[in-house]
């Protein structure tokens, strides 16, 4: 009587699922750390191998590789197997195709391929390198699924696929995402490890730094341009990060209309479904200012023109398609692979350890077989010496032999092995020439040589890695790559700062927005009258409206007219020279529609807990904050103070205890100065107090936080300015009308700006037409308040004075 064994439905289930999510991980969906490969993408290769499709035989046709690989090896759907090998052939899909694909193996504009029946295909060079050797014992061989046939478990590549090619698979709660990578650097890294020593391997972070100075990051077969190098640096390190793509993209303003010239793709990007996203946007107003799109791309290379309407900001537009579209995409490196059976992940030094490790093993296995091969080799061609040397008598005791038994017996009592006297037997007549005879003993004395030097490499581990490296060159001889990807510093990553001087610059923004830095050291002292420097080129409608000098680690706090607040590093603002516009500030800062920047202010570190962020508008509202609410800031902003309807932020600044008194000066001249005690800490989403009471027209125009005795420099849009001592405006109640604190005719023109001046600072004028002139002021005579002033700098007809700021002195 059978006895059967019964187990609950959850324990049987659980078996069961577990058998699955084995054979899926180890048989279908994770690459081998050896190969590189998955199993269908060997058998493939295998079976071209097995076809003899080298990459210089004659193209077979693609539904006859598919035939045999289901055949004889993946007993799986064609499509599957198909599809596998035409991502082979396709060169924006791998860095270096292991197929040679003939026909139409789909586009990058997600166009698929051809039917199989149609399509042609062979090894591609380095395909081929994948299966050197394959047949001199350099890896173990398992049976085929029906157990009719073998197979190799691995191909003995020379090749570090797995990162080359990289790879992307999804198995059963577990995944890999491994990104290719430039040959040259992966061999050069192989070469850099291998030569080791076991003590300096000890040294894993050592090693590892090093190697990210040789493997730059992925290197994409589209090209493109990876921002920031910390997800590199931790997916290196852990064997995880996240990595951002970005295609490049050229702005064209030299026509009519400014264009955007898509060149280059992220990785896997689909370009047709990529414009028709972008076209959706368009339709949809997400996206602003695109008025055509055209896809000019040939077989010379991709040209995707998108053509802004006229007055579209371009950087609006691009930073948009970065927000929206795949233009801009992320990428989660996760570099699992199968290492001796069980999945594992690596960071780069396990990967190369490892396959360091493996390339020994087929070096050592092929030297062995190869050396089996010579021994037995020389072994024979001893024999045939022998014999020649003997040859009447061999001929005699064959002649002689009754049967090819005696034969071989009798020549066996001669001193030949069995080997060597069935050779014998079968050797022909013209083999006992002489030239036979010079032939053999040239042959001997190769074959000797070649087993001294298989000896030699497998005397040491040495020896054997030097074979391997003598490879890798010549690798690299055949297949001289360069890097494709651009790799862009990303000032976000941590540490950044580390590596950046702490440089003085020079920060102006323009009345349009464009920002720049640039270094203090360019702009030189000259005397009163001066005619200036230019220090921006401006469009016909712009002009240089802020400057400030501060050093490259410092923190700006931006205050928009709106009453919005953001945060910045100055070494995150675009470098330019002296005569460049720099770039749109919208480029770096989410702006609404119609705000703008009316205050970069400096905060250093150093700013103390007690300090405050002062504002002040045109109407005459002042506010102060304390610091700690702008500590974090995120990307879009956040409020600084509310206004009232009809009033805008005229600008903000640093304000602590060591400051008595804030003074505010008007268009028409008029000036009150009252203390900051008078001011309490609000919060960052309320109005304020009134500063000053104005009258008809007039407006503020600037203000000055004073400690004790200042000298104060008021300046006029004619450039006429007045040094004056702060002891002359006296301090008054908050919210009254004020003194007069210049005396203004049609000559001065109306109140530009105000400055408190230091005696180790000069002042830097900006005009409307973007000069810049350097002052030491400190040289002029103080004049009384209700006085007018002198000439500061000449200005050309229509050109005016739109602000000042302090600056060291050089």
């Amino acid at each position: 009587m059978d006895i059967e064994e019964q187990i609950g439905i959850e324990e049987a289930m659980s078996g069961r699922y577990l058998d699955y999510s084995l054979s899926v991980i180890t048989g279908r969906a994770l690459p081998d750390v050896r190969d590189g490969l998955k199993p269908v993408h060997r058998r493939i290769l295998f079976s071209m191998n097995e076809l003899n499709l080298g990459y210089k035989t004659p193209y077979k046709k693609s539904a006859r590789i598919v035939g045999d690989v289901i055949g004889k090896y993946h007993p799986h759907g064609d499509t599957a197997v198909y599809d596998a090998m035409v991502r082979m052939a396709q060169d924006f899909s791998m860095n270096m195709p292991l197929i040679d694909g003939q026909g139409n193996y789909g586009s990058i504009d997600g166009d698929n391929a051809a039917a199989m029946r149609y399509t042609e295909a062979r090894m591609s060079k380095m395909g081929q390198l994948m299966l050197a050797d394959i047949g001199n014992k350099t890896v173990d061989f398992k049976p085929n699924y029906d157990d009719s046939l073998k197979e190799p478990e691995v191909l003995p590549t020379v090749i570090p696929s797995l990162l080359l090619n990289g790879t992307v698979g999804i198995a059963v709660g577990m995944s890999t995402t491994i990104p290719p990578h430039n040959l040259n650097e992966l061999l050069d890294a192989l070469m850099y490890v291998i030569k080791l020593s076991d003590k300096q391997k000890s040294r894993k972070e050592t090693v590892l730094n090093n190697l990210l100075r040789i493997v730059k990051g992925p290197d994409f077969p589209t090209n493109g341009i990876i921002f920031g190098r910390a997800g590199i640096v931790d997916a290196y390190r852990t064997g995880k990060g996240k990595i951002r793509i970005r295609g490049r993209v050229d702005v064209d303003d030299t026509g009519k209309t400014t264009k955007l010239v898509i060149t280059e793709l992220p990785y896997l990007v689909n370009k047709t479904k990529l414009i028709e996203s972008i076209a959706s946007l368009v339709r949809e107003k997400t996206i602003d200012g695109i008025s055509d799109i055209m896809d000019s791309s040939d077989r010379h290379g991709m040209s995707l023109i998108i053509t802004l309407k006229k007055g579209a900001y371009s950087e609006i537009v691009l930073n948009k398609l970065y927000k929206h579209t795949d233009l801009e995409k992320n990428m989660t490196i996760n570099m699992l692979a199968i290492v001796n059976g069980v999945p594992k992940r690596l960071n780069l030094l396990d990967y190369l350890t490892h396959f360091i490790d493996f390339r020994r093993t087929v070096v050592i296995r092929r030297t062995l077989n190869e050396l089996e091969g010579l021994n037995k080799r020389l072994h024979i061609t001893n024999g045939l010496l022998k014999a020649l040397d003997i040859i009447d008598e061999v001929i005699s005791v064959i002649r002689t032999s009754k049967s090819d038994r005696d034969a071989l017996d009798s020549l066996m009592s001669l001193g030949f092995t069995e080997v060597q006297s069935k050779t014998i037997m079968e050797l022909k007549l013209k083999r006992l020439t002489n030239l036979a005879l010079v032939k053999l003993e040239d042959e001997r004395e190769e074959l000797v040589d070649r087993i001294e030097e298989c000896d030699t490499i497998l005397s040491s581990t040495e020896n054997v890695d030097k074979e391997i490296i003598s490879e890798w060159k010549d690798v690299k001889s055949i297949f001289k790559v360069t890097s494709r990807t651009e790799i862009v510093d990303d000032y976000d990553d941590i540490g950044i700062e580390d590596i950046i001087p702490n440089e003085q610059m020079v920060v102006t923004i323009t009345h349009r927005g464009y920002i720049k830095r640039v270094p203090a050291a360019l702009y030189r002292t000259q005397e009163r009258g001066g005619t200036g420097k230019k220090s921006s080129t401006v469009y016909e409608d712009d002009f240089l409206k802020d400057l400030y000098t501060m050093y490259s680690h410092d923190t700006i706090i931006f205050v928009t007219k709106f009453g919005k607040a953001f945060r910045l590093k100055v070494y995150k603002l675009p470098e330019g020279s002296r005569t460049s516009k720099g770039k749109n500030i919208v480029n770096l800062i989410e702006l609404e529609k119609g705000d703008k920047i009316v205050s970069m202010i400096p905060a250093s570190d150093s700013i103390g807990k007690d300090a405050s962020l002062l504002t002040v508008t045109k109407l005459g509202m002042v506010k102060q904050t304390n610091m700690s609410e702008y500590e974090k800031i995120r990307s879009t902003g956040i409020i600084a103070l509310k206004i009232n309807d009809g009033d805008e932020v005229l600008g903000a600044a640093i304000n602590d205890p060591s400051y008595r008194s804030l003074m505010l000066i008007t268009s028409n001249g008029k000036a009150i100065r009252f203390r900051t005690a008078l001011l309490k800490l609000y919060s960052r989403s309320t109005k304020g107090v009134k500063g000053i009471d104005l009258r008809g027209d007039d407006y503020v125009v600037d203000f000055v936080l004073l400690k004790s005795k200042e000298k104060i420099l008021v300046v006029t849009e004619s450039g006429i300015g007045k040094v004056s001592e702060s002891k002359d405006y006296r301090t008054q109640g908050r919210g009254g009308s004020g003194l007069i604190g210049i005396k203004l005719n049609d000559k001065t023109g109306k109140v530009r700006a105000m400055e408190v001046l230091e005696d180790n600072k000069d002042v830097m004028f900006l005009t409307s037409s973007g000069k810049l002139i350097r002052v030491n002021p400190n040289q002029q005579r103080s004049a009384g308040r209700n006085t007018t002033g002198v000439k500061f700098i000449k200005l050309d007809k229509g050109e005016t004075l739109v602000g000042m700021s302090k600056a060291e002195k050089e």
